[in-house]
């Protein structure tokens, strides 16, 4: 049964309240109103305060959803989040795979595997003077960091290097 776009936007606005109930038929909802009536669709996200991400999202999902043979407690367990990350890369023939992956990571995890970084990498960001940033790069360079242009490559494994030999002189 096909429901009318006053119905669709009746019912996209009480799920709206309850996004993490049943985000799926929201998203599902959602696409319909944004296929048949951009206006309600809009109407939608103003009076629910939805906001605009996140409804396209929901309506991305629901598109890359659609037709595969997914169990909906599945999706409901990995939680929209993830499923916005890993939307579009979902195929009849990976979608397997690719809830595994969003299953065993948190969504920074997820994210980061998805762009081909270790989940659990950590970010360092450093304030330097150009002095103590040209000493810096000269460490660098003797461990192994390679000059490109004006940056350098191979950072990490050169600091990893000059760590261990600085542990390797304390234990001395």
């Amino acid at each position: 049964m096909t429901l009318s776009k006053q119905q669709t936007f009746d019912r996209a606005v009480r799920l709206a309240s309850r996004i993490d109930d049943d985000f799926l038929e929201l998203g599902r909802l959602l696409k319909q109103l944004q296929e048949r009536d951009s206006e309600l669709f809009d109407q939608v996200r103003e009076e629910t305060r939805l906001g605009r991400r996140r409804a396209y999202y929901l309506v991305k999902i629901a598109r890359c959803v659609e037709g595969l043979p997914i169990p909906r407690e599945q999706l409901a367990r990995i939680g929209w989040t993830k499923l916005a990350l890993i939307a579009e890369e979902l195929t009849h023939t990976n979608w397997r795979e690719m809830l595994e992956l969003a299953e065993k990571h948190t969504a920074h995890g997820l994210k980061a595997v998805l762009a081909g970084r270790r989940p659990n990498e950590r970010c360092v960001v450093l304030y330097l003077s150009a002095k103590d940033y040209q000493r810096l790069a000269n460490a660098l360079l003797r461990y192994g960091a390679t000059s490109t242009g004006s940056a350098l490559s191979n950072k990490e494994p050169a600091l990893m290097a000059l760590i261990a030999a600085a542990e390797g002189a304390d234990a001395k």
